[in-house]
């Protein structure tokens, strides 16, 4: 029977004009066979991705906003309102992931305590936090009124979605082109870094993990700095 050999990945992945799109294209294709590699009942013997690089050099972005962009970002999200600028102004101001913040389900969130528990499913790294909340977010989980069990819904059954056209939206409203969702998460790291939070203090504010803490510490570290994180 035909098989795909690395030619094959070769071509696929260069018929891709979008750089960023073959790339993820590329992982996916890599971990697609290393799966069936562990199924009995597909005959895949070698990993065809293993022989092809990637068809693009990604350079890494490093932007993040002035504090004037900050503040024309949070105007906008106020203008948009809930529940797209509400999400965004939390990713301002906490530097969390969107997909943390946008799938959120009320038994998370303490508003007694002014915290917010991220689940071990709910994060990138697979770790579980206790996420301290600056008043100012309080304040924005406080006005939302409940419908259903996700905080951001528009049906009161499923989480929010349709964030391209959201993000589309935010940049016509600040009138700023060239910003990323992303690029909250890595102001707020270089931000508090400007204020001297020692760089673990960042990475736990952060729910990051990238090295400066490891091993046992590690396992444990989810209920540490707890009051530190709060500070910063």
């Amino acid at each position: 029977s035909e098989r795909i050999n690395s030619v094959d990945i070769d071509n696929w992945l260069h018929s891709v004009d979008a750089p960023r799109q073959a790339n993820r294209l590329h992982a996916h294709l890599s971990g697609f066979f290393r799966w069936c590699q562990t199924q009995p009942s597909i005959p895949v013997v070698t990993n065809p991705v293993k022989m092809v690089l990637k068809p693009n050099v990604e350079k890494s972005r490093d932007r993040e906003l002035s504090r004037e962009e900050v503040q024309t970002v949070l105007t906008a999200c106020r203008l948009m309102g809930a529940p797209f600028g509400t999400i965004y102004e939390i990713l301002v101001r906490t530097g969390l992931r969107k997909n943390e913040i946008a799938r959120l389900t009320w038994d998370r969130l303490d508003l007694n305590e002014g915290t917010l528990e991220l689940k071990a499913g709910n994060t990138k790294n697979a770790r579980p936090t206790v996420v301290p909340l600056p008043p100012a977010v309080l304040c924005l989980f406080q006005s939302i009124k409940q419908d259903g069990p996700y905080i951001f819904t528009t049906n009161g059954k499923t989480p929010v979605s349709g964030f391209s056209k959201a993000e589309k939206r935010l940049k016509e409203v600040a009138g700023i082109s060239d910003i990323r969702v992303h690029d909250f998460r890595r102001t707020v790291a270089s931000t508090l870094a400007r204020l001297k939070i020692q760089p673990h203090i960042i990475e736990s504010c952060l729910n990051h993990v990238s090295g400066q803490v490891s091993g046992v510490a590690a396992v444990y570290n989810r209920y540490q700095y707890f009051d530190e994180r709060k500070d910063a």
